[in-house]
């Protein structure tokens, strides 16, 4: 049963972390899936992690033959573009990940990662990373998971520009350090630019890609709901671009001057503080941001927002 004064509409695939989450709230959660994704240039990842981490002389091309460092994921795609791209490959001799660190941006990637250890996959053991090296689970966003890389690798060569004696001195012996990122077309900014001023080599590699429906589907299941959310919740700018003017145009948000005016009282969350931004950028009003980009932590964000007191935004 739809319920006004406590609905949340959350533009994403349904989850039953956050069902839960919000349920236990006492919040009425509904789903729209506003974006959707697919695997993009799985053949070159699973080259990758047949030749393993391990420098190969003569392969130095592309990809293929680097010495990786670790690997970084920064959202379930990510996991499960290394696990299709894993599935059936006949590692080389001697190849194994497992002692190679995956840093993970929170608790859903994380566990989604470990699974694959504990499931009938058809993945060789050889090329997950075993437990102790799944790293990061705990640091929510993309600059938090960049200083835990930076603390967990220590120093690295000083960058290029510096020509000093004693950094010189200080470089010597120190290998760069080289990370494959896994990553969408759609990549904020704030990890690469975080390790890349740090000395470490961050190399990118597009695992999937995410596309939206087209609008008539979004205008349909916004019109299929008897009247407005009490909270509408964004979980990425992409997802925020392309949501945003049907909301507007059903008057359920106000943006810009228009704001501080009636809006059908529909709050507003943001997984985090890019997004965020995001919005502020369109003159939209956010009025909760969960301290993580967590289930729990949004259920517990908005009952902070509609109890009043403590603040419930970053």
């Amino acid at each position: 049963m739809f319920s006004p004064a406590r609905s949340v509409l959350l533009l994403k695939d349904p989850a039953p972390a956050y069902s839960h989450a919000l349920s236990s709230q006492s919040y009425d959660p509904h789903f729209v899936p506003v974006l959707t994704s697919s695997l993009h240039d799985v053949p070159a990842l699973r080259e990758v992690i047949r030749a393993g981490p391990g420098a190969r002389e003569g392969e130095r091309d592309g990809l293929r033959g680097k010495r990786w460092d670790g690997v970084v994921m920064t959202s379930r795609r990510a996991v499960e573009g290394w696990g299709e791209a894993a599935r059936g490959v006949d590692p080389l001799p001697g190849v194994s990940w497992s002692q190679t660190p995956f840093y993970v941006v929170g608790p859903s990637t994380s566990s989604h990662l470990s699974s694959f250890s504990s499931t009938t996959s058809v993945i060789p053991p050889a090329l997950l990373p075993s437990p102790s090296n799944i790293l990061g689970a705990e640091s929510g966003t993309g600059a938090a998971l960049a200083n835990f890389i930076l603390s967990h690798l220590g120093p690295s060569p000083s960058p290029s520009s510096s020509s000093s004696a004693s950094s010189a001195a200080d470089d010597a012996g120190r290998r760069q350090i080289n990370l494959l990122h896994l990553t969408g077309d759609k990549t904020s900014p704030s990890l690469p630019l975080a390790l890349s001023s740090a000395g470490i080599t961050l190399t990118p590699h597009q695992i999937y890609s995410t596309t939206p429906p087209p609008l008539s589907a979004l205008r349909t299941a916004l019109s299929d709901l008897p009247s407005p959310p009490k909270w509408v919740v964004f979980f990425s700018p992409s997802c925020a671009e392309y949501a945003l003017p049907s909301l507007l145009e059903r008057g359920w948000i106000a943006a810009g001057e228009e704001k501080e005016g009636p809006s059908q009282g529909v709050r507003v969350a943001a997984i985090g503080p890019t997004t965020r931004e995001w919005l502020e950028g369109q003159g939209v009003r956010v009025d909760a941001v969960p301290a993580k980009p967590e289930a729990e932590e949004l259920g517990r964000a908005l009952g902070v927002a509609d109890g009043g007191g403590e603040r419930a935004r970053e």
